[in-house]
C-alpha cells in the first residue's frame, strides 16, 4: 500500500471517528451519562458542550488540524519540505481556525 493512500484512508477514518465523537467531546463518563445517558447510536451535536453548533456529522477543527499535518507530513516525505512550505501551512491553519 502506497503512503498516499494509507494517509488518505486515516484522514477518513479519523473525520468519521471526530464527527460521531465530537457531541461527547471533554465529557467525562459521568456527565454523558447525566446528560444523554446510554448512547445507542450517533449523539445529536446539540447535546454537545463545545459542538452544538454544527451539524450532524460535520467535523471539527481537529479534523481541519489534522489535514494540515497530513500536508506537512507529505511534503516532508517527497522532501520538497522547507521552511517557507511551514510557515505557510501555520497561516492557513490559523486563518481557517
Amino acid at each position: 500500500m502506497n503512503l498516499s493512500l494509507l494517509l488518505s484512508r486515516y484522514y477518513l477514518f479519523f473525520a468519521c471517528g471526530d464527527a460521531v465523537g465530537k457531541a461527547t467531546e471533554f465529557m467525562t463518563l459521568d456527565e454523558i451519562s447525566a446528560k444523554i445517558g446510554p448512547i445507542t447510536g450517533l449523539v445529536p451535536s446539540s447535546l454537545s458542550q463545545n459542538h452544538s453548533d454544527l451539524k450532524e456529522w460535520e467535523v471539527t477543527d481537529d479534523t481541519e488540524q489534522n489535514l494540515y499535518l497530513l500536508k506537512a507530513f507529505q511534503l516532508v516525505f517527497h522532501r520538497i519540505f522547507n521552511g517557507d512550505d511551514l510557515a505557510e501551512i501555520r497561516v492557513q491553519l490559523l486563518h481557517d481556525a
